[in-house]
């Protein structure tokens, strides 16, 4: 005999094997499963899911749609992690950028001093606030003349952080420029050995009036081809040496 409510829902007599019984409760269809344990039996109430009954139509239409949203939740939850992480790389990346573009134009500066360079880049060294700092770069596409051991450029710095740092090859220090100067008579004397000392410096004198220490680069690379060197080669040479002003001026070293 079974109650529900103190109401007899269920009556049965001589039931000596397993048996199941199924009953409404409201929506809720219920299995009272009676089992046998050797001379006594065991009971169990279990709700049915399974039953092709309204309210388990509705309980399976609910499964369909929180699995859809549970589906659309981890999508939007992993495009947000995505979004996330590209916007901390993004900033992390255009943060070192935009350090690096401050420093390029800092005023805290001081000489440096290349002390190595090769195919696999370079190493200068310089001195700030009493220590000594070391920083490694690429080699530079293209400078006014090749990069030698002992070249000094100006590096401009955090003076909070030195190791942060940006070197300047168009900021030769005024003994590099005498160097420039000097390699530039060297190649103008080998590439014209019968040109007299006095000449070839008044010559040097007449192009860096004119146009700087690219004045010194066209003489250094006269003899080179464009495809060489787009900035300073033989054509550049030749107009800086045509050039009315260049020419007038030129007499006076005779």
């Amino acid at each position: 005999m079974v109650y529900c409510d103190l109401r007899v829902i269920l009556i049965e007599f001589s039931i000596l094997q397993d048996y199941t019984y199924s009953f409404f409760i409201e929506d809720d269809l219920l299995d009272l499963k009676i089992k046998r344990r050797g001379e006594g039996f065991q009971y169990g109430f279990e709700v049915n899911k399974e039953a092709d009954t309204p309210k388990n139509q509705a309980r399976k239409v609910q499964a369909k749609q929180e699995k859809r949203w549970m589906s659309v939740s981890l999508v939007v939850v992993g495009i947000i992690a995505i979004l996330f992480l590209g916007a901390w790389w993004y900033n992390a990346a255009h943060t070192d950028e935009d350090e690096m573009a401050r420093i390029r134009y800092s005023s805290w500066q001081t000489p440096a001093k290349v002390f190595t360079s090769n195919n696999n880049g370079i190493k200068y060294s310089f001195v700030a606030d009493g220590r000594g700092y070391e920083s490694r770069m690429a080699l530079p596409l293209q400078t006014l003349f090749p990069l030698e051991s002992g070249d000094e450029f100006i590096v401009r710095y955090d003076y909070k952080k030195p190791h942060l740092n940006v070197i300047d090859f168009e900021a030769p220090t005024p003994s590099q420029i005498a160097r420039y100067r000097q390699r530039a008579a060297e190649r103008h004397k080998t590439l014209h050995p019968n040109s007299p000392k006095k000449e070839v410096e008044c010559l040097l004198d007449i192009a860096f009036e004119i146009k700087g220490l690219a004045g010194y680069a066209d003489f250094y690379h006269q003899n080179i081809t464009p495809t060489q060197n787009s900035l300073h080669n033989k054509e550049t040479f030749g107009r800086l040496t045509r050039d009315i002003p260049f020419q007038n001026a030129a007499k006076l070293c005779r």
